[in-house]
């Protein structure tokens, strides 16, 4: 019995590994589309027609990332975001990043500021998107932008609400305008914007925190500000997800609930077509194995066939993260995946860069069987992991599930990061 025991699980160990392993068929190659080149001013798009057809009826499209860190993720996002806005008449583009934080960013790309880009994401987003390509976008939406009509420019929002403080700050300046801010919200708002949000509250702060939160709230219900009555909801959440939250708020599933909540309250305000850029953990349609709903689920459930998801994997190559033995961001070595990744197979293309249609029901039985089946794939946060074989650096779905498509990009390079210019 022992010994059959021992065949059993052998023999399944060697199935799984061989179906892991699966080698690139020529086959499979006339279902995936060549991407031409991954850098944001191409001039020849005949290959993005590819994805005519797929974008065509969408409300909004989700832009993902297995890293916060590929040059090549995010220049073929700007080029993917220059041609749904000249093509596919998009024109609101979303963040994973703050609501509050973002309205300095909008006003640049609107030509209402006098800053410098530099000094934007500086004083605006998070150190990821200080970067030379996340610069060169906004660049070229600010160049779009010029000589047109409020209601035809690209605006940016964020929809993320890790931080109190920018809500905070922009309450207290709204409320003083309006001659509205009494002596005790101001010393609640001062108290938010200037706490370490991450340490956790007394019994008197949270108190008076909820009481802050229940007199905002009859602020906004007769107020006709749509940024104040946003701000304070996004503050709402701010607290909701930080009070709540029994892991850390980074990997929160209600964060990504709120972030979905605020991607739809975008949508309605501006009736336009959105794209959203974010990590792929956010943007999947389904959970992966850490059980989480991601925001991908939330706006699926709400907008169905209308939303639609780009995934971005990568074979190898370096990514910029906070490197913990480091301790300093550079760009990190991300080495060869484990045996039993998908992007191995997908490293075997005859193309560098490629889209493949996830939801193609003419794919070859084998190709089929390997995205519809549970594998593992590459991804990182904003923090680096040395062992290649850590869980961590993957994540476990199925790709058909996860997104529509899929691009696949085989050598990652860091991003150029920018220094911080106040």
């Amino acid at each position: 019995m022992r010994r059959i025991l021992i065949f059993l699980i052998t023999y399944f160990c060697l199935l799984t590994t061989a179906k892991s392993q699966i080698t690139w068929d020529d086959t499979f190659t006339p279902f995936v589309s060549e991407l031409l080149s991954t850098e944001a001013n191409w001039e020849n798009n005949s290959d993005l027609s590819a994805i005519d057809n797929l974008v065509q009826d969408k409300k909004i499209i989700a832009l993902g990332e297995a890293t916060h860190g590929t040059k090549e993720f995010f220049t073929t996002k700007h080029r993917l975001i220059q041609y749904l806005v000249e093509e596919h008449d998009f024109r609101v583009f979303v963040i994973e990043d703050g609501y509050a934080n973002t309205h300095l960013v909008n006003e640049f790309v609107a030509g209402k500021s006098e800053l410098s880009v530099e000094t934007v994401l500086s004083r605006s987003w998070m150190g990821v998107w200080r970067t030379q390509e996340v610069r060169d976008m906004l660049l070229w939406m600010k160049s779009f932008n010029e000589n047109r009509s409020d209601s035809d420019k690209v605006k940016v929002y964020g929809c993320d609400m890790q931080w109190a403080s920018s809500p905070s700050k922009f309450i207290r300046s709204e409320l003083k305008k309006s001659n509205l801010l009494d002596d005790g919200t101001e010393k609640t708002l001062e108290y938010l914007i200037n706490c370490n949000i991450r340490k956790k509250m007394s019994k008197h702060e949270k108190k008076e925190v909820k009481h802050l939160l229940a007199h905002l709230n009859e602020i906004a219900l007769n107020s006709s500000n749509d940024r104040l009555k946003f701000s304070i909801r996004v503050l709402e959440q701010c607290m909701d997800v930080l009070w709540t939250s029994k892991i850390t708020v980074s990997f929160s599933g209600k964060r990504d609930r709120y972030m979905a909540e605020n991607c739809r309250r975008i949508h309605e305000q501006e009736g336009r077509k959105v794209i959203v850029w974010a990590h792929n953990q956010h943007i999947a349609e389904h959970s992966d194995n850490s059980k989480q709903k991601p925001m991908g689920a939330h706006l699926k459930d709400y907008f169905g066939d209308h939303y639609y998801t780009f995934g971005f994997g990568f074979y190898t190559g370096e990514y910029f993260a906070y490197d913990l033995e480091k301790k300093k961001v550079c760009p990190c070595d991300a080495g060869v995946p484990k045996s039993d990744c998908i992007d191995r197979t997908f490293a075997g293309a005859p193309y560098e860069n490629f889209v493949l249609n996830l939801k193609n029901k003419e794919l070859p039985e084998e190709l089929a069987a390997l995205v519809n089946s549970t594998s593992w794939s590459r991804r990182a946060g904003a923090a680096y992991v040395k062992d290649n074989n850590s869980d961590l650096n993957y994540c476990k779905r199925k790709l058909s599930e996860g997104y529509d498509a899929l691009i696949f990009i085989r050598n990652s390079s860091a991003v150029k990061a920018l220094p911080y210019t106040p």
